[in-house]
């Protein structure tokens, strides 16, 4: 199955740019985290519906699965971003890959 928000976050984040240690830089770029926080709306707006929390929380619980299985390291999606996946175009990949995970 398909998770609709992480290739979302992925489109969001391949049109805006990356960016690592924030969520969204002043240029608009996201890490991760932002991107799918903007495409959930999970709280960037002061906006704590708890189902598109939900949405938020299971995206990134498929992120962090698929990087255990990639890289055979448990770690959080932000030190993914941040520590393993140079480019935008490598981030991307990873979302559209894990999106497909299951």
């Amino acid at each position: 199955m398909l998770n609709e928000d992480i290739v979302a976050a992925a489109q969001y984040m391949d049109q805006h740019g990356k960016c690592i240690g924030q969520c969204e830089d002043a240029h608009g770029q996201v890490c991760m985290v932002g991107a799918l926080l903007k495409v959930t709306d999970g709280f960037c707006n002061n906006n704590w519906k708890p189902e598109l929390w939900f949405r938020y929380q299971v995206a990134r619980k498929i992120l962090e699965s698929y990087a255990l299985k990639t890289y055979g390291i448990a770690m959080e999606i932000p030190h993914v971003n941040d520590a393993i996946l140079d480019t935008k175009e490598e981030t991307v990949k990873f979302m559209m890959e894990a999106a497909e995970y299951e």
